[in-house]
């Protein structure tokens, strides 16, 4: 049986580092563990570390680090930028699912049409903790702050830009195949009542390539996981 599995954001550089409440309450309390009982740490930023608990409190559980391993991020690289949608646990799902499939970041990109959105930025990155939790993986995505759609484009420097729309459009593709593992790749996802003919326009001209995900219209979250998967894959 595998270790549990905790986060903590800042490691310090001492070898015996203080769980916060909730992982000492967790570590102490749900799954009573006792000193001398090993756990893995990560802090979301490629670093792992086993560690023997030196101290089992309900608030301040200590653990000793025995080994630090530095994992490299498993490429490709994939930025999805999505339009915010106004139901916040649908959004929130979308989170969870991006990051148990390792995307890279997540940017929530402004339209024209995009509602009115409410999300607590705090209560997103725990749910960024938790999945990578139940993952078990060493890297957080980046949650980006929300940026206009035409500020997003200009400056994407990714090595393959895409945007999926479903305005009609005889020229879209499917993805593109054998695309190289190590080049990074980002995709614009719209909001419910799709891009406008503008946005799509300026984004073709700022050479991002205009794709389908299939022949169903899907919901703003789905898409984005649908695209997600295809370019993990993809390479």
């Amino acid at each position: 049986m595998q270790p549990p599995f905790f986060f903590l954001e800042n490691i310090p550089k001492e070898d015996r580092p203080i769980l916060d409440e909730a992982s000492s309450h967790h570590l102490s309390r749900v799954l009573r563990m006792k000193e001398g009982e090993l756990i893995v740490l990560t802090d979301g930023k490629g670093n792992l570390y086993e560690a023997a608990i030196t101290a089992a409190h309900k608030s301040k559980s200590e653990v000793r680090i025995l080994e630090k391993k530095q994992i490299a991020f498993d490429l490709p690289e994939v930025t999805i930028a999505i339009s915010p949608i106004k139901n916040v646990s649908r959004f929130e799902w979308f989170i969870e699912k991006c990051t148990e499939l390792g995307v890279h970041k997540i940017i929530p990109v402004i339209c024209s049409r995009t509602e009115k959105f409410n999300y607590k930025q705090e209560r997103l990155q725990n749910i960024l903790k938790s999945a990578i939790l139940q993952s078990r993986q060493s890297w957080m995505p980046q949650l980006m702050a929300s940026e206009k759609i035409e500020n997003l484009i200009v400056n994407a420097s990714a090595s393959h830009r895409f945007i999926a729309h479903c305005n009609r459009d005889e020229n879209k593709l499917s993805l593109p195949g054998n695309i190289k593992k190590d080049e990074s790749r980002i995709i614009l996802i719209g909001p419910e009542g799709d891009f406008t003919e503008e946005e799509v326009n300026f984004a073709i001209a700022h050479k991002f390539i205009p794709i389908t995900l299939g022949a169903s219209t899907l919901r703003t979250e789905t898409a984005g996981i649908a695209a997600a998967v295809l370019l993990k894959q993809n390479s």
